[in-house]
């Protein structure tokens, strides 16, 4: 499911930037936990062939749970419709195409920019010029603090863009080629070898690594998360200086209590 979720993070990004102003009142987060809803739904329809076909209850001599051989050890048309074309199709192919399509329509989007070169906005140094042209032209200075805003979102969402195309050939690329693999297997009738299923297992791995890695890079080139990072590093540098703070020296407390006053002053007058 990862997959499909950067695949339709990638429609997002695409959306919000072709569409900043219909996506600053449409993006809710109702609509995204619904999209996510969808997502999940789909998923388990598209896994529920594995419990309902693939595996078996007995009850008999005692509760367990089983695999059909007919299903899952035999090459049956079922194997070869859902494990050879639909499952590497749309769990490997079609994620990446789409995300690649939507990842350039991006890009393109950015570059078509006409305010897309950052180094666009030199303003002078000094302060009375930002005073100047604020108080002449207020709107126009307004207008082009905005764009620069939205040419640092633009550049940042061009990196991730990048790190997410590579992140995604570097951890499933050795996946693209075990589909490949098994079907070259498929059309010459051979079995696979110690290597593929060596092969097949270090792909698996690396793919719940991409889960995580591709999540972070989504998020890591925004304020949100910049924000945080700046907390995180203030309250630990706040504990860090008051732990290595050296301790209070004990203080004398003195009573005001009048009563033990005057006992201590007539002690005094007896001594």
């Amino acid at each position: 499911m990862h997959v499909w979720t950067i695949a339709s993070l990638s429609v997002h990004r695409y959306w919000k930037i072709s569409r900043p102003v219909t996506s600053r009142f449409k993006d809710t987060a109702s609509r995204a936990r619904l999209a996510i809803l969808i997502m999940l739904i789909l998923a388990l329809l598209f896994r529920l062939p594995l419990f309902l076909v693939e595996l078996q209850l007995k009850w008999k001599p005692m509760f367990r749970i089983g695999r059909r051989v007919e299903t899952t050890e035999l090459l049956s048309p079922y194997r070869i419709v859902y494990h050879s074309f639909l499952d590497p199709v749309l769990s490997n192919f079609l994620p990446f195409i789409w995300m690649s399509a939507f990842s350039i329509l991006t890009l393109c989007e950015i570059i078509k920019s006409r305010h897309f070169s950052y180094m666009k906005f030199s303003f002078d140094g000094n302060d009375g010029s930002f005073k100047k042209i604020y108080s002449n032209q207020p709107l126009t200075f307004l207008r082009r603090r905005a764009d620069c805003i939205r040419q640092r979102q633009e550049f940042r969402a061009t990196i991730s863009i990048v790190l997410i195309i590579v992140l995604y050939l570097l951890f499933h690329s050795l996946q693209l080629y075990n589909v490949v693999r098994k079907w070259q297997l498929l059309l010459q009738k051979k079995c696979p070898t110690r290597t593929d299923y060596i092969q097949s297992h270090i792909a698996n791995v690396l793919s719940l690594l991409s889960c995580s890695v591709n999540a972070f890079v989504f998020i890591a080139f925004t304020n949100r998360i910049r924000s945080y990072v700046q907390m995180l590093i203030r309250k630990t540098s706040r504990s860090l200086s008051n732990s290595s703070d050296p301790p209070h020296s004990p203080k004398t407390i003195t009573s005001v209590d009048p009563m033990l006053v005057g006992q201590n002053s007539s002690d005094s007058a007896f001594l």
